[in-house]
This record gives C-alpha cells, sequence and structure tokens, in this order.
C-alpha cells in the first residue's frame, strides 16, 4: 500500500433527551382568605431561560398557564392579571416563588412552577393547596315540659367547616342521663356542616345541671366551648281558693247555674313547693246545683 495508512473512524451523534423531574412541596392547609407562599426554587448551574407556572384547581382547563417569569421582562399573566399572586423571588437566583393572598374554595388544588433549563431541560416543583375553613358555632337550647318522653335538651351547631369539625358534649353530672345525635350534612363547596342534639327525658334534677358543648376545629386549630345550663318547666298544679263569702257576692242567678263575682288567690306547686300568686286576681266563678264549678279568667295562668 506504499505507506500509506488509512484511519476508519466513526462519527458519534449523542441526543440529549430534555427530562422533566417533579418534585413534590406538600403545603399545610391554608385558611380561608389568608395568604401563602408558592415556594419554588432550584439549585443548578444550568442556564434558566423562563420560569412557568400552572395550576389544576377546580374550574380551570388542566394544567392551566396562568404566569410566566422572563429574564428580561420579568412576569407576565396569562389573560388577565390576577393581583392576588405577587412575584417575591429573583430570576437570576432561579427563584420563582410566589406569595398568594386572599385564597378561596376555588382555588384548592395543585400549583406546579417549571424551571426551562439548558442542557438539562424541564424540572418542576409542585405544591399542594389545601383550603381550611373554621365553622360557624352557635348553640340553641330548648326549655322542654318535665315527662318520661325522650326529647331535644339541645342542639350544638359547626356550621360550614372544611374539613368537617368534632362536635362533641362534656355531659358531667348528667352523664349516662342523656345521649347524643349527630347529623352532618356535606355542601356543593366541600364544606360540611355537623349539628350535635342532646336528649333526654326531662326531670326536675336536670335543672341547673351544667353540661358543655366543646366544637374542634383544624380550620383555625382551635376549640370553641359553648355552656349550657339544662332547665324543664315543671308539672305544677293550680289551685283557687275563694276568700269571698260566695253568698253575698251573688250577682245573678238562672235555673240551675248561680253566678258569683269573686276574688281569687292562686296557689301554684312547682317541684314540690307551693307557691301563692302576687296579685289577687278577680274573676267570675259559675256553680251549678251538682256543685261543678266553672272557673272563668284564671286558666290563663297555666301558661306562665
Amino acid at each position: 500500500m506504499n505507506g500509506l495508512k488509512y484511519h476508519c473512524g466513526m462519527n458519534i451523534i449523542i441526543h440529549l433527551k430534555a427530562q422533566e423531574v417533579d418534585m413534590v412541596v406538600q403545603s399545610g392547609g391554608v385558611l380561608l382568605g389568608s395568604s401563602t407562599i408558592l415556594p419554588c426554587h432550584i439549585n443548578t448551574n444550568d442556564r434558566l431561560s423562563q420560569i412557568t407556572w400552572q395550576r389544576t384547581i377546580k374550574g380551570k382547563a388542566l394544567d392551566d398557564v396562568f404566569l410566566t417569569i422572563q429574564p428580561t421582562i420579568g412576569p407576565s399573566y396569562s389573560n388577565e392579571k390576577d393581583f392576588r399572586f405577587e412575584f417575591i423571588g429573583n430570576f437570576n437566583n432561579k427563584n420563582g416563588t410566589l406569595n398568594f393572598s386572599d385564597v378561596t374554595l376555588n382555588d384548592e388544588g395543585s400549583y406546579t412552577c417549571i424551571f426551562s433549563l439548558f442542557p438539562s431541560g424541564k424540572q418542576s416543583r409542585v405544591s399542594q393547596l389545601v383550603i381550611l375553613v373554621p365553622p360557624i358555632t352557635n348553640l340553641m337550647d330548648y326549655t322542654p315540659l318535665e315527662g318520661n318522653e325522650e326529647v331535644p335538651l339541645a342542639t350544638c351547631t359547626a356550621a360550614a367547616s372544611k374539613p368537617k369539625a368534632d362536635v362533641r358534649w362534656i355531659k358531667g353530672s348528667l352523664e349516662g342521663k342523656v345521649r347524643e345525635e349527630l347529623k352532618e350534612t356535606q355542601h356543593a363547596n366541600g364544606t360540611t356542616t355537623t349539628w350535635s342534639t342532646l336528649l333526654g327525658k326531662p326531670g326536675r334534677e336536670m335543672n341547673g345541671q351544667l353540661v358543655k358543648c366543646v366544637i374542634s376545629s383544624e380550620g383555625n386549630g382551635k376549640r370553641f366551648f359553648w355552656l349550657f345550663c339544662c332547665s324543664c318547666i315543671a308539672s305544677y298544679m293550680v289551685i283557687a281558693i275563694l276568700i269571698i263569702n260566695i253568698p253575698s257576692f251573688l250577682i245573678s242567678r238562672s235555673p240551675n247555674l248561680y253566678t258569683y263575682n269573686l276574688h281569687l288567690v292562686i296557689l301554684l306547686e312547682i317541684q314540690g313547693i307551693w307557691k301563692t300568686s302576687p296579685e289577687l286576681f278577680s274573676t267570675q266563678v259559675f256553680i251549678s246545683e251538682s256543685h261543678i264549678i266553672f272557673v272563668t279568667g284564671v286558666l290563663c295562668l297555666i301558661c306562665f
């Protein structure tokens, strides 16, 4: 070959495939109406060309792009600007962190910041946003009549909370004599209303007994306390005592019926104690010859 040397070579073409790496940054719950930080930061020597923010929430398209950040023009909002998002990072430091204020239930979902890097490709960070709603609390008490039937004594309500609130009773001396009945309603917006009703047979021994309704809420990490003093209206007896001589006040007479104008003293038996009414009541009493007494003008007294 006359000293000629041939070199056999091979050209190697390397294809660099852009790889998107997701790192989940789990956010804690955020109170409705408050602010939160959406973190977005990466440590790399690769060149950064753009940071893109997208979200997956109710009422929006999947992976909805709502903000892009570029080195020359800064943050740029897609569609209409949402002033609740504030860029608080630094592009040169590869930090696209946002401050998100006045959050609503519709904002719950995932928020992803995507770094466009060279030569490594795209990398992303995902934050899960969970909205917490504290309950609206209320206590309604009842004043039942004394009896042997089980009836509602009080209802404790934790309305429109997320997640649902825990409602329980501290019954004190009434433990074992009353019970709880729990009901829940889930609303379309993801909140829950919880009712807990205290049931029992109203008796005199319940009067003045203190029970406590405790509502625990993850929405703001607090407990709500409602104090309730049990009470019931005891059955009582009404006795009318005639204090004027009946014959001397005869005002009319008809066949088989005598009518008298009298003053009465009313005695009430409440919880085994006899009490006199504070006033004398004028009324008319009708007495038939068969000794049946009809009293008018005092029957309304059994209502108080």
